[in-house]
């Protein structure tokens, strides 16, 4: 969806990963900001598998521009 706003979608994938940061900041600072019901650790494989997408998406990005 990222792309059909003009963004590419690793700078896509940073975005959701930095939400997901804020939201752990904010709920390790003060739990009762946990507004979804989503613990710390639920959190935490969030970013993990962000980041796991977000070096795929580098590499197919990478890999596009070795080709040109």
């Amino acid at each position: 969806m990222a792309e059909t706003f003009g963004v590419s979608s690793f700078k896509g994938c940073l975005i959701r990963m930095s939400d997901k940061f804020i939201r752990l900041a904010n709920v390790i600072k003060n739990p009762a900001n946990d507004q979804v019901n989503e613990s710390v650790e639920d959190t935490l494989i969030d970013l993990a598998n962000y980041a796991i997408i977000a070096i795929c998406l580098w590499r197919e990005q990478n890999k596009k521009a070795d080709t040109r």
